[in-house]
């Protein structure tokens, strides 16, 4: 079906884009690799299917994902955004945060030395009161 080199010719399907049921038509298909077509090739029989077939779907499927990912181009920028967005937002979140557990953190440390403090020297006072 396929020539490298020269291309290859085969039958396609060519949808009206009406009612009518698509019909097959002649195709060329130009300036394909020997080592391409070997592959794709061996694609189609081991998924058995024939060549033109094979070839077929599978350009389709490429040409409706290069169509979706066109549309999607912009919502995905979109989203980028917006995930920018929240992400910034919870940054300075964390930052807040961690500016009060520091904040309390040196107000805990604060009170455990003087609570430490005062039983040292309560500890000191009974301490001196039994040696005397």
């Amino acid at each position: 079906m396929f020539h490298a080199g020269s291309g290859g010719t085969g039958v396609g399907t060519y949808d009206h884009g009406d009612d009518r049921s698509p019909e097959k038509r002649q195709y060329t298909v130009k300036g394909i690799e020997a080592e391409t077509v070997t592959l794709m090739r061996s694609a189609a029989n081991k998924e058995g299917m024939k060549i033109g077939s094979w070839v077929s779907l599978r350009m389709r499927e490429a040409a409706e994902r290069a169509l979706a990912n066109g549309d999607d181009c912009s919502l995905t920028k979109q989203a980028d955004l917006k995930l920018d967005n929240a992400v910034s937002r919870m940054a300075a979140v964390l930052e807040r945060y961690e500016r009060n557990v520091e904040a309390r953190l040196v107000v805990v440390e604060r009170e455990l030395h003087e609570i430490t403090s005062s039983q040292r020297s309560i500890l000191s006072a009974l301490i001196q009161q039994r040696s005397e």
